[in-house]
């Protein structure tokens, strides 16, 4: 039988051509051979078979269509034109069966990638599957992978508006050395990503999905092949896409880098986020920094001592399953379980002084409250992927430890859970944490600077309290409190800048901080509690948003180098007489200027201000 021809015309940029422009287009000969002209929504990076350099779909030389001509038989066609063009033929490499009744549709359909096993049904929908495995394609997503669906407005009607399906996840990878060899994604709370699919075209509308009742695959993979070497620095990333459909994370998501060597590195996003048709998601850069998995038997803990003996835990019922042995040879302590170890429980290992270092099995979600407590020489703990929950005090007055990496997906620390760590000198906390807790790493003389990871709304009271080697503090923009006493004594603390959500900075907050000579404080903030910069003794100016209506006592009290405040609100907040006291000599309280003098003699005037009338002038702010 006669082969069929198709013509796609993917026109740069089609969206805006007219339709006269697509029929100038040289049509196939043949007296029975269907012409159709076919586009795809837009020209930029949102639509693509895949990408080209600067962003423009593209088709290639393996590409296959599947096109239902006003029925529902199944038609492979095949690219024949150049790969990087942007239009050119398709022929026909399946031939009609001779046997087979099609059922008539009022519309011609068709559907990008094709599949001998895609079916069209009566009502207008494709029954598809939507891979779990994607390949890597080069600052593209790999082919095949972008699902797209197309009808006309009749069976007469021969051009083909290609819509995509899905949605996109960019991900920009660096790291030293790292070879990428795959990627997979998957929700913290389990949501569908492959499989079994329902995809409905709209003539003039956008194409909608949805999972078959079973058969869908909670995990997508992107296989890297022999693998992909990225770029070493933050500038140089490497893209890696993956086609998502439209999802919500309710949960976030997890994404798992395996590098050539069978290293593995995650990372994760606690908060909910959602991935829609036809946009892309581009996440920061992040470096991979992949690492063995861990080697621990699921029944086992490996640990070793300083003195050579076994270590026996202080209580042996919180591991979820009964100790079966615990030995000590060749400098290496093995304790056995009947069973997979799925918690570290409560007091489990506090005050075993002798515990030198201990890696704990995957499976382990939750370490309970004071489990290592006061484990005086463990200096190095292995934690495993999967864990969610730190509980209070776990590892307070480990004066020892000296690094801490906690893995992705760690969501609670309980309160103090680091405290008195006086060797401490470096933690990385994942994007999971949302909350630094009361007391976290209160008395970490050692802890030098830390990263607050994007998502932690809230840093509790005494967070930070005297740690005194503290020179460097990121703090995410989603941040809204900083509790009481939260950086108090932090005396090589020497600037510091307060995200705009904040609204109140708690009593003693940075009280003691004698090397801050630099604060930004937001317009959001209504209350500075007490004492919240008493004894900041380098600090010499300071500005105070116009929102800001109450001062504590002794707010900014003892900064002996304080000679300019500047207060922005017009109408005095309140305040007691000792928030200024002992400044720099000569200092100078600014207030907003007005025509009638009635702001400054408002000042001059109020309970807590009239103390320092003298110092009190106008200010065209």
């Amino acid at each position: 039988m006669m082969k069929k021809w198709l013509l796609l015309a993917v026109i740069g940029l089609l969206a805006a051509c007219s339709k006269s422009a697509v029929e100038e287009l040289t049509t196939p000969t043949g007296s029975d051979a269907p012409i159709f002209y076919a586009s795809v929504e837009g020209a930029d990076a949102d639509s693509r078979t895949y990408l080209d350099s600067q962003g423009y779909m593209r088709w290639t030389n393996d590409d296959r269509i599947t096109i239902f001509f006003g029925d529902n038989y199944n038609r492979e066609f095949a690219f024949t034109g150049k790969t990087g063009a942007t239009s050119g033929g398709f022929t026909q490499k399946s031939v009609d069966d001779p046997f087979f009744t099609a059922v008539q549709l009022p519309a011609n359909y068709a559907l990008y990638p094709h599949a001998a096993a895609t079916v069209l049904e009566p009502a207008g929908f494709f029954e598809c599957t939507l891979p779990a495995t994607q390949s890597y394609g080069e600052g593209s997503f790999g082919l095949n992978a972008n699902t797209m669906a197309a009808v006309t407005e009749s069976v007469d009607d021969r051009f083909l508006k290609f819509k995509n399906v899905c949605g996109y996840l960019k991900l920009n990878l660096y790291g030293a050395n790292v070879t990428v060899a795959q990627i997979t994604l998957q929700g913290n709370n389990d949501e569908p990503l492959a499989g079994a699919a329902v995809v409905t075209p709209t003539y003039g509308g956008e194409p909608t999905l949805t999972w078959a009742t079973s058969g869908t695959t909670k995990t997508l993979t992107l296989d890297c092949g022999s693998g992909v070497k990225i770029g070493q620095t933050e500038e140089e990333a490497t893209a890696f896409y993956l086609v998502v459909p439209p999802t919500t994370f309710e949960k976030g998501f997890t994404v798992t880098i395996t590098d050539t060597e069978g290293k593995v590195c995650t990372k994760s996003t606690s908060n909910e986020q959602t991935f829609t048709r036809n946009v892309t998601k581009n996440m920061p850069a992040f470096e991979a920094k992949c690492k063995a998995p861990n080697s621990v038997p699921r029944n086992q803990i490996w640990y070793t001592s300083t003195d050579g003996n076994i270590v026996t835990p202080k209580k042996t019922d919180g591991f979820g399953v009964a100790i079966k042995s615990n030995t000590y040879t060749d400098g290496k302590g093995v304790i056995t379980f009947e069973g997979d170890v799925t918690t570290i429980g409560a007091n489990a290992f506090r005050n075993c002084t002798s515990l030198a270092s201990i890696t704990i099995p995957e499976g382990v979600t939750t370490i309970g409250q004071s489990a290592f407590y006061d484990c005086t020489s463990l200096a190095s703990i292995t934690l495993p992927e999967g864990l969610t929950t730190i509980g209070r005090y776990a590892f307070m007055s480990c004066t020892s430890l000296m690094n801490i990496t906690l893995p992705e997906g760690v969501t609670t620390i309980g309160d103090h859970a680091f405290r008195d760590c006086t060797s401490l000198a470096s933690i990385t906390l994942p994007e999971s944490v949302t909350t630094i807790v009361d007391g976290a790493f209160s008395g970490c003389i050692s802890l030098a600077s830390i990263t607050i990871p994007e998502g932690v709304t809230t840093i509790g009271d005494y967070a930070f309290s005297a740690c005194t080697s503290l020179a460097s503090i990121t703090l995410p923009e989603e941040l809204t409190t900083i509790g009481n006493h939260a950086f108090n004594e932090c005396t090589s603390l020497a600037s510091i800048t307060i995200p705009e959500g904040v609204t109140t900075i708690g009593e003693r907050a940075f009280d003691g901080c004698t090397s801050l000579a630099s604060i930004t404080i937001p317009e959001g903030v209504t209350t500075i509690g007490d004492h919240a910069f008493r004894g900041c003794t380098s600090l010499a100016s300071i500005t105070l948003p116009e929102g800001v209506t109450t001062i504590g006592e002794r707010a900014f009290a003892y900064c002996t180098s304080l000679k300019r405040v500047y207060c922005k609100p017009t109408t005095p907040p309140s305040g007691r007489s000792n928030m200024f006291d002992n400044n720099a000599y000569g200092r100078t309280i600014y207030v907003p200027a007005s025509d009638d003098d009635s702001i400054i003699k408002a000042y001059k005037a109020a309970s807590g201000w009239s103390m320092y009338a003298s110092s009190i002038v106008e200010y065209q702010f």
